[in-house]
């Protein structure tokens, strides 16, 4: 009684477990060889999981007649899966020997594993994101299978030797698990290993390792040296990060702040992945050669928009999607931009131009360049997001580009004033106007370098005065008006400098300035344990206030050589009367 007991016990756990198998001619012949070789009794599946089992198969419903004698095989199992040879049955529905009951466990369970093995390497080639406890457990499953056909790695270690060979803990418990031999409960057969057993172990190895890999990205000692001394500063040397990463700073600081934040881990970004967007996104930077607007430009805005975050502690009010839009938004925000400013792709009807209607044309360009690059093979860093956490995500970002768009700068300034000055300026962030706060912290993030050291500031006001000329150069071949700062022969590098410091800076850094602050002190009376960040936050004021210094100072010089130049011109004028 108690067999049958135990019999129909175990049948009804495995009615419970329906497992749909799918075999082409390789996997039959497969199974055809293994099936040859296997001469023992198999071992049940330990460690508390469920034995598998085909629904194919159908059980006797007398249990006498579970009892079945070799001369009962047939050439071919009823499943017509693979030969039967005298003594054993098939893979799906292994009969053991004469006299012993119906077993209706087969080596479905070693072929379930090799499949389960062959979906992890499947989605780690497709560069898909995997949940630890579903390869944990998928894992665990495997190991128990190789454990049931491999041979112990020495009988003679004991406990204490394995300890001693192998310090780490969870490695010994695999290795145990993995290289030791269960024995069957009804009888045992000593056998080699096989085949088979020894390389499911190697490839379980090898994918592992892959697995690894794909969620770890390292970088040359000197980038790494310069993100772990500079990332973090105000004053951060882009263009040094230029040299040190060959043209690559984008990527590199990508990766750094994807890590620092925990993105990868919270929506389990694989390194591969983000590796393959953030090098089509800085490919997309370097389409039009761009002096200025290019991915060295974008991997600043990125720094800063970062040392907004850490300064102000704003990482502990932002939410996983909000710092991840924010991130994501600074690395896309130029994305394969013309090197023209709007107003030349409005004057000149581009094709730009017509397809956004006039409006922020190469904000709205940006936005979909990026998103098309989301949406190629491999890059897709948003897979994992849920609907409600992708619309959240898409709308934050599309916000904060379309705010990079100049022309809504004072409107921006003006509506972040109105907050500043409501009787709860904190209550209203929170609840509905944190989008229009991080469009500021870009739009600031984006136009910060005139509030930085001298030399950085000059090297980027350079290089935008370069860009500007070379579009007056295009609007010269196509027969239009040269757009301000635009004409090589007329622009007044410092003094166009000194007035935009005057007119936009200044407003622009105060009201960020304010922003910080409020922040700062709201999220350290909000944490219990949180203290109120102290550091300069209006730290570019002094950069800012130095920096109009010297372009006074080369108006100056400017004005005296111009002098100069003009009496020489007299005297040479005088002379050619005589």
């Amino acid at each position: 009684m108690g067999n049958v007991a135990c019999r129909n016990t175990i049948s009804k756990m495995h009615a419970e477990v329906e497992i749909p198998v799918k075999r082409d001619k390789q996997d039959t012949k497969e199974l055809q060889e293994m099936s040859s070789k296997l001469q023992d009794t198999p071992h049940h599946m330990t460690n508390g999981y469920t034995q598998p089992q085909d629904t194919n198969v159908k059980s006797s419903t007398n249990s006498s007649k579970s009892l079945i004698s070799r001369s009962s095989y047939t050439s071919v199992c009823s499943n017509g899966f693979c030969q039967l040879s005298e003594g054993f049955g098939c893979g799906r529905c292994r009969v053991q020997s004469e006299g012993e009951e119906s077993n209706h466990e087969c080596i479905n369970t070693a072929n379930r594993a090799t499949l389960q093995l062959k979906d992890i390497i499947s989605q780690l080639d497709r560069d898909q994101s995997l949940d630890q406890s579903q390869i944990k457990h998928k894992l665990l499953s495997v190991v128990d299978v190789l454990s049931s056909i491999s041979q112990p790695i020495n009988e003679g270690y004991s406990d204490s030797q394995l300890e001693r060979l192998v310090e780490h803990e969870e490695v010994r418990a695999w290795l145990t698990s993995t290289f030791t031999k269960s024995e069957s409960k009804t009888f045992h057969r000593e056998r080699k290993p096989t085949f088979k057993a020894v390389v499911g172990t190697i490839m379980a190895g090898q994918y592992i390792g892959k697995m690894w890999e794909a969620h770890h990205v390292t970088y040359p000692t000197d980038v790494e040296e310069f993100l772990n001394d500079e990332l973090s500063t105000w004053n951060c040397d882009i263009f040094r990060l230029e040299l040190l990463t060959n043209m690559q700073p984008l990527k590199y600081i990508g990766h750094e702040l994807f890590k620092r934040y925990g993105l990868n881990e919270r929506f389990k970004i694989s390194a591969n992945t983000l590796d393959v967007f953030l090098t089509c996104v800085e490919k997309g930077y370097k389409l039009h050669d761009n002096p200025y607007h290019n991915s060295t430009h974008a991997a600043d805005v990125t720094q800063t928009v970062h040392y907004f975050i850490e300064t102000a502690g704003l990482k502990e009010w932002l939410s996983s999607v909000e710092l991840l839009s924010l991130i994501f938004s600074a690395i896309i925000h130029d994305v394969e931009h013309t090197g023209k400013t709007n107003n030349f792709h409005i004057q000149s009807y581009s094709k730009l131009a017509l397809c956004y209607n006039d409006y922020s044309v190469q904000e709205n360009y940006h936005l979909y360049r990026a998103f098309c690059v989301l949406k190629e093979e491999n890059h897709n860093i948003l897979r994992s997001l849920t609907e409600e956490e992708f619309h959240e995500f898409r709308k934050l970002s599309v916000n904060m580009v379309l705010g990079t768009d100049m022309s809504k700068h004072f409107d921006q300034l003006k509506d972040v004033k109105k907050i500043l000055a409501s009787p709860n300026p904190w209550d209203q962030i929170k609840n509905d106007k944190k989008p229009k706060i991080l469009s500021l912290l870009l739009h600031t993030a984006d136009v910060s370098h005139p509030g930085k050291k001298w030399d950085l500031h000059e090297q980027w006001t350079m290089r935008l005065i370069e860009e500007f000329f070379r579009q007056g150069d295009r609007e010269k071949e196509l027969g239009l008006n040269c757009s301000p700062l635009c004409d090589r022969n007329l622009t007044a590098i410092p003094e166009s400098q000194i007035g935009f410091s005057d007119v936009i800076l200044s407003p622009l850094y105060d009201v960020c300035g304010d922003v910080l602050e409020l922040a700062t002190k709201m999220i350290a009376q909000d944490d219990s344990d949180g203290e109120c960040v102290k550091c300069d936050l209006r730290v570019w004021n002094e950069y800012l206030n130095n920096n109009k210094k010297m372009w006074k100072l080369k108006c100056k010089s400017r004005a005296t050589n111009e002098t100069s130049s003009d009496i020489h011109d007299d005297k040479d004028k005088q002379e050619v009367k005589i």
